[in-house]
Order: structure tokens, then sequence, then C-alpha cells
């Protein structure tokens, strides 16, 4: 069994040194370039560069002037936002104005019906029956007796 795993692993090792081998030739065969073929990729990619600084800054000078519109419309809502403030402050005034003068109106109207409430209960003495009257309702009950009999 020994023998088997031993085999195995060399015959693995081989074939991945022989692989390793083939790719590192591949590899270096093809990875060199002439003098002119190198230069004619460096032009291209300062044209593409180019075309991408021109490209960018084409999209930058239209959201430029996307944001100054912005800003001028948000300028504009910003007036807009102060007058109805201000409206809306003279409007709260005004509803203040009247509740005071009603509120005023009425507390002078409960105060008034308080007071003569309490200067009437004040005002009240009680009868003190003097003897005349007491003298009369006698008389009147003698009268009311004598006549039913």
């Amino acid at each position: 069994m020994s023998n088997n795993r031993q085999s195995l692993s060399i015959i693995f090792g081989v074939l991945f040194v022989l692989f390793v081998v083939s790719t590192a030739l591949g590899q270096q065969s093809d990875s060199t370039l002439s003098q002119s073929q190198f230069i004619q990729i460096i032009d291209r990619i300062d044209k593409s560069e180019e075309k991408l600084r021109d490209h960018i800054d084409k999209k930058f000078g239209e959201l430029d002037k996307r944001i100054d519109d912005i800003e001028e419309k948000f300028h504009e809502l910003d007036k807009k936002v102060a007058v109805l403030r201000s409206d809306v402050d003279k409007l709260f005034t005004i509803i203040i104005a009247i509740a005071v003068a009603v509120g005023t109106h009425l507390l002078i109207f409960i105060g008034s019906h308080i007071y003569t409430y309490w200067k009437n209960k004040t005002n009240i003495v009680p009868k003190v029956i003097s003897n005349n009257q007491l003298d009369q309702d006698v008389i009147l009950r003698q009268a009311y007796y004598k006549d039913k009999t």
C-alpha cells in the first residue's frame, strides 16, 4: 500500500513539474513585443485617455449647469418660503389679537355677573318682623277663623 502511494505521488509530481514548465515556457515566447508595437499601444492608451477626459469634462460641465439651475430654484423657493412665513406670522398675530379681544370681553361679562351676584347676595338683609306686622298677622288669623265658624 505504501508502494502504491509513493508511486502515485511520484507520478503526480512529475506531471505537476511538466505542466508548470510548459506554462512558463509558453508565456516567455509570447511576451516579447517589438518596439513599434509597444509605441502603438502607448499611443492608443493616450488617445483613449484623452477621449475619456473630454467625455468626463463634458459630463462635469452638464452637471455644473444642472447644479446651478437647482441652486437658482432653491433661492427662489427660499424667497417664497420667507414671504409665506411672514404671512403666517401676520395671520397668527391677527388671530391672537382677536382671541385676546374676545377673551377680554368674555372675562368682563363673566366678572360683571359674578360681581352683581355677589353684591346682591351681600345686600340681602334678613327680615325682622316688627311688632306692627306681628299684630296684623294675628288680627288676620283671627278674622279668618271667625269667618269659618
